[in-house]
């Protein structure tokens, strides 16, 4: 019984993640996406996205694992929930982008930033298509062999990145040779509590 109900339970926050994108560009689109700032713990964050999506990658055959920051991290302002969307989004990438291997989580700080980035052992890409990834729905030239998708999970991550002051971007070492998904938050922002898109923030 737990084998179909994990299934039940992958294909359920599958679905789940898409509708959340869904939504999103809808509220980018019409200019009226609305952020909460607040303190917020991205290693926490990072360790609880990963265990949730760890039965994903553990049906497929892969090890998925949260590396423990060196130090204290400090906290940085932004929304904890759509935050929490753009981590899942990089790591269920990941999962679905990675025939064989491991996958791995880790959060760092410098004296500015606060960086999340996930490693995997997948399929890379080739040089120069890093950016036009984080383009309205833009997929690898190969994805409908590895993965099911629309392609506007990580150009919503780039607009919640950038909401937040913050950088996005990727980097492989080419193609079959995996890749790192990355961004960075500011330690010490002027963020107000509260924020709406207006409909030149979409236009990026």
């Amino acid at each position: 019984v737990k084998e179909p109900i994990s299934k039940a339970e992958i294909a359920n926050n599958a679905l789940i993640s898409l509708i959340d994108d869904l939504l999103n560009a809808s509220r980018i689109e019409r200019g009226k996406m609305e952020f909460l700032f607040e303190p917020i713990s991205l290693p926490e964050l990072t360790k609880f996205t990963v265990e949730q999506l760890t039965p994903q990658a553990t049906i497929k055959g892969l090890k998925l694992r949260y590396i423990e920051p060196v130090g204290t991290i400090p906290e940085v302002l932004g929304d904890k929930e759509k935050i929490r969307q753009v981590i899942n989004n990089f790591i269920d990438n990941s999962i679905k982008y990675t025939p064989t291997g491991q996958i791995e989580a880790s959060v760092t700080a410098d004296n500015e930033f606060v960086t999340v980035a996930v490693k995997d052992t997948g399929k890379g890409m080739e040089e120069g298509i890093a950016p036009s990834l984080f383009e309205k729905y833009s997929r690898g030239k190969d994805s409908v062999m590895h993965a099911t998708g629309i392609g506007i999970g990580l150009y919503v991550a780039k607009i919640v990145v950038e909401n937040h002051n913050g950088q996005i971007g990727a980097t492989s070492d080419g193609v079959g040779k995996g890749s790192i998904f990355y961004f960075k938050l500011p330690i010490k922002s002027t963020l107000p509590k509260t924020k709406t898109m207006d409909l030149a923030d979409s236009s990026k």
